[in-house]
């Protein structure tokens, strides 16, 4: 569409290397924007838990109890504690090898099979997910072992 709108009659006293700046410098000005919204975020994410930690700290120092996380409840808090991470992992793994599969299907379709390929790669993320999900709960100790007890003496 861009190309398009710099090839009309009207704009035919705009230079070639002006296109070529336009072209160039409008994807440009999107990448740089979308790191600066990105560092920015990150920024205020990081601040914002500094401010809570000093929260936390100076009301630990006069007794008082620990506060919430910014945007945490007490009932967020016990889920989290009851629940296993593996749900996560299971669902993540799930989308991501659907996802794969219908770039495969998608880039079939289209006509470029030799692109069909690059599905493969959120679809063997998505399996190890999964993978790593059925090892941490055959692996995962739901109370003390026999090597946990305390020395006797």
């Amino acid at each position: 569409m861009l190309c398009t709108l710099l090839a009309h009659p009207s704009l035919a006293f705009i230079s070639d290397d002006f296109r070529k700046l336009i072209v160039i410098g409008i994807p440009l000005a999107g990448m740089i924007l979308g790191g600066v919204i990105s560092i920015s975020a990150m920024y205020f994410c990081h601040r914002r838990r500094e401010l809570w930690h000093e929260t936390a700290r100076i009301a630990l120092e006069k007794g008082q109890p620990l506060p919430l996380m910014p945007g945490e409840s007490a009932d967020s808090l016990r889920a989290s504690s009851d629940s296993g991470g593996g749900k996560n992992d299971v669902r993540a793994g799930l989308i991501l090898i659907a996802v794969g599969g219908g770039l495969m299907i998608f880039f079939n379709y289209v006509g470029a099979p030799q692109v069909a390929g690059v599905g493969a790669i959120p679809g063997l993320i998505g399996v190890a997910l999964l993978l790593f999900a059925v090892f941490s709960t055959l692996f995962s100790r739901k109370g003390p072992g026999p090597g946990d007890r305390p020395p006797q003496s």
